[in-house]
């Protein structure tokens, strides 16, 4: 097998070996495509497919001379070999990083829905308070009003009673001088 042959060979395996990883590994289980963070914060993501090949592409233009030795060819597969186990780690990473934001954004939101809720029960617990203080206020002030209209009737009614007794007193004497004169003016 001539050079151009085995690299071309090598290529066309190398691409197998990509197509392989990007349908087992590279995506997720409802079928998307992963990304990774460009270079720098402002770089945007780059699907993780192409960037196995960027890489690829490096590594494989780093070689000067087509017809490379075997040990070059060697050291070029231990280099692909570990590229792509690099590559598989980080996948893995990437995929428990993006289940731990979803996990740290579903409980953020759980958070959130407590939260409101015990604000909400605290308000309400806090308004029945108030309302039951005003009720007992009220309630006070009503009792506190009742009693001294039954004061003031009782005091009435005892004014009214002593009025009543005084009256039935006189009554009694007018009916004994009454009675007296009548005496009086039958003997006389």
């Amino acid at each position: 097998m001539s050079a151009p042959e085995r690299a071309a060979d090598a290529e066309l395996k190398l691409e197998a070996v990509i197509q392989k990883l990007e349908s087992s590994v590279l995506t997720s289980g409802e079928g998307k495509s992963l990304t990774i963070r460009g270079s720098s914060e402002d770089a945007p993501p780059t699907r993780l497919p192409a960037r196995i090949r960027e890489i690829v592409a490096e590594n494989l233009s780093e070689q000067e001379s087509p017809a490379a030795c075997p040990g070059e060819m060697s050291s070029l597969l231990s280099l692909q070999e570990e590229n792509r186990l690099l590559q598989q780690e980080l996948s893995r990473v990437e995929d428990l990083l993006a289940q731990s934001r979803a996990e740290r954004d579903e409980l953020a939101i759980k958070y959130n829905a407590i939260s409101e809720r015990l604000e909400q029960a605290l308000r309400l617990e806090t308004g029945e308070r108030e309302r039951e203080s005003l009720e007992n206020k009220s309630l006070a002030q009503q009792n506190i009003e009742l009693r001294r209209r039954l004061e003031e009737e009782q005091a009435a009614y005892k004014r009214k009673l002593q009025a009543y007794q005084e009256g039935q007193q006189r009554q009694a004497q007018l009916v004994q001088k009454l009675q007296a004169k009548l005496e009086q003016a039958h003997l006389s």
